[in-house]
């Protein structure tokens, strides 16, 4: 399965972490070792699902990325430095996890069927409280419905 969001040494990286296989070893896996962890065809809700997962991945990288001699603008003043921004990352990694299981979770029926009652009751019972001497009950009910 293609991933258009990662260049070639993503997938490397991936692969490499997903089969327990060392740094320095051969990476390149034919798709019938990887077929099993495809999950087939995906939709547009799918990709815009995984866009937080690979932007995240993507920070972590670059936030660890001087480890292996990248350069860095102004390095860490501090050891802690580092771990805090992968904390927010991790933050943002869970406040996102949080939202999809929310998003994706089916709303109880029975609190539904409340509602609708409650909203029935409403409905029917408002034409008696704006009922006054003022205007009559035939008129508020024909304004209501």
């Amino acid at each position: 399965a293609a991933v258009p969001e990662l260049n070639d040494e993503e997938k490397r990286d991936i692969e490499s972490v997903l089969l327990h296989c060392e740094k320095n070893a051969d990476t390149s896996v034919s798709n019938s070792a990887l077929s099993h962890l495809s999950h087939g065809n995906r939709q547009l809700i799918d990709e815009a699902y995984r866009a937080p997962i690979v932007l995240a991945y993507n920070l972590r990288r670059e936030i660890v990325k001087w480890r292996q001699g990248g350069m860095m603008k102004k390095p860490f003043r501090h050891v802690n430095e580092e771990l805090e921004i992968l904390d927010f990352v991790t933050q943002f990694s869970n406040a996102y996890h949080g939202l999809r299981i929310l998003a994706n979770t089916p709303f109880p029926f029975p609190l539904v069927q409340m509602g609708r009652t409650f909203l029935a009751f409403w409905v029917f019972t408002l034409p008696f409280a704006l009922c006054s001497a003022q205007y009559e009950l035939i008129g508020l009910l024909w304004c209501i419905f």
